[in-house]
């Protein structure tokens, strides 16, 4: 148990974790007292040290959806969600989880021409376990060897890619030290001089598309683990996005007190809820 910051910028002591996030808290570690810590006043929009009408103006000042990252383009960012196929379960595929890593245009016709790391900004993916499923006998970097059904399981290992699923169909090509550098995609890795991409000159291959999307990667990993990092796009029409986090991190947004990605009514009652002195 320990202290417990509440949103109007009180404390509580002796509180397990769970109950303060059931109380909408900010838990501050075992064994840590409210007279230690310091609780910001959350609704002090403005910074008077009281919670009155202009916190009220603040969030009317402020309303609508919080801003995001600003992209070039049609880019609109990058999204890992769990992946699977039907017949993955059909033919063996337990006790994992596959997430797939795509970039999202507004434009179909916008697409990726390659991934990479620099020296401002290295290339990191990690796994919560810090592990990546990559096995024999077809493991591969990028795009794996579908030789269905016989050997399904290729098609739950981890690889890159600029939006192919089969060797058949891939122009991805690696820098020489990318298996070097990732550990053979087996776990979290961090670069800052290796890619892969689109081998030149045709980058159509890496052109979102109806969907607007492209397949950057699939990370595999045990059922329950995670996925994340940051990686640098080239576009094919040489525009550049450095640092892109996966998952997205949450807006930047003050006003936006309940947390909804949105300033918005919700965000006025929070106000008016914590009326008065800050703690």
């Amino acid at each position: 148990m320990g202290a417990c910051c509440l949103d109007d910028g009180s404390c509580a002591d002796g509180v397990t974790e769970a109950l303060c996030t059931d109380l909408g808290g900010s838990y501050q570690g075992d064994d840590e007292l409210c007279a230690i810590v310091s609780c910001p006043c959350l609704p002090d929009l403005d910074g008077s040290g009281d919670v009155g009408f202009g916190d009220i103006l603040a969030v009317i000042g402020a309303w609508g959806p919080c801003p995001g990252p600003s992209y070039p383009g049609s880019f609109t960012g990058l999204t890992i969600e769990p992946y699977v196929d039907v017949n993955w379960v059909a033919n063996g595929f337990t006790g994992l989880t596959a997430w797939r890593l795509h970039a999202n245009f507004t434009d179909p016709s916008d697409g990726v021409a390659a991934v990479i790391g620099s020296t401002t900004s290295p290339m990191t993916v990690t796994s919560s376990d810090g592990v990546f499923h990559n096995d024999p006998p077809f493991d591969s970097l990028t795009a794996p060897v579908n030789f269905a059904p016989s050997y399904w399981a290729n098609q739950w290992d981890t690889y890159v890619t600029i939006d192919v699923e089969d060797a058949a169909d891939d122009q991805t090509g690696l820098t020489p030290n990318f298996a070097v550098e990732s550990g053979n995609l087996a776990g979290n890795f961090t670069t800052d001089t290796e890619s892969w991409y689109v081998i030149p000159p045709d980058f159509a291959q890496g052109v979102a598309g109806p969907d607007g999307q492209v397949l950057l990667a699939q990370f595999v990993v045990a059922e329950g683990e995670t996925v994340q990092g940051a990686v640098n796009l080239h576009f094919i029409d040489a525009q550049t996005a450095d640092g892109v986090a996966f998952p997205p991190p949450p807006p930047q947004c003050p006003h936006d007190l309940n947390g909804n990605g949105a300033v918005d009514f919700a965000d006025v009652l929070a106000v008016i809820g914590a009326w008065g002195p800050c703690w």
